[in-house]
C-alpha cells in the first residue's frame, strides 16, 4: 500500500479546513448579530409604542377635564370653548389613530390583535357615540339648585 500524501495536498486540505471554519464561524456571528437586532427592533418597537399610549392618555385626560368643566360649569358654554372642545378631540383622536396604526405596522407578535381590535372599537364609539353626547351636554340647559356641597 502506498501512501500518496504530497506537501501540497496537505497545505490545500489544511487550507480548505480554515477556510471552512472561518465561514462557519462568521456565519454564525452574523446570525447571531441578526437575531439580536431583532430583539433590539422588537423591543425599541415596544417602547415607542408604550410612549405613544402614555401621550394618548395625557391627551384624553385633558379632554376629559374640559368635558367636565363644561359640563360642571353653571354659566353657558361659549361657542369659542365649544370649539376647543371639538379641536381637543380631534387631537385626542388623531393620537389614538396614530397609535392604532404604529400597533398595526409595528408586527410585534406580543401584541394580541384582540386588542388592537378593542383599541379601535372603543375608539370608535367615545368618537361617534360618547362625544356628540357630551357636546349636547355641555350646550344644554343647566340646572338652577345649587351644589350638594354648597347648602
Amino acid at each position: 500500500m502506498k501512501r500518496v500524501t504530497s506537501p501540497s495536498l496537505l497545505l490545500s486540505l489544511i487550507t480548505g479546513t480554515l477556510v471552512l471554519v472561518l465561514v462557519t464561524v462568521f456565519a454564525l456571528s452574523a446570525l447571531d448579530a441578526w437575531r439580536r437586532q431583532r430583539t433590539t427592533s422588537r423591543v425599541l418597537s415596544s417602547a415607542r409604542i408604550s410612549r405613544d399610549i402614555v401621550l394618548v392618555r395625557e391627551a384624553v385626560r385633558v379632554e376629559l377635564g374640559l368635558i367636565d368643566t363644561a359640563i360642571t360649569d353653571p354659566l353657558p358654554v361659549t361657542p369659542e370653548h365649544l370649539k376647543e372642545l371639538e379641536d381637543t378631540h380631534l387631537r385626542s383622536m388623531a393620537a389614538l389613530h396614530f397609535v392604532e396604526d404604529e400597533m398595526a405596522r409595528s408586527g410585534n407578535e406580543k401584541i394580541a390583535p384582540r386588542l388592537l381590535e378593542q383599541l379601535q372599537v372603543e375608539s370608535g364609539k367615545f368618537d361617534t357615540q360618547l362625544f356628540p353626547v357630551i357636546l349636547a351636554a355641555a350646550q344644554g340647559p343647566r340646572a338652577v339648585s345649587a351644589a350638594p356641597w354648597q347648602t
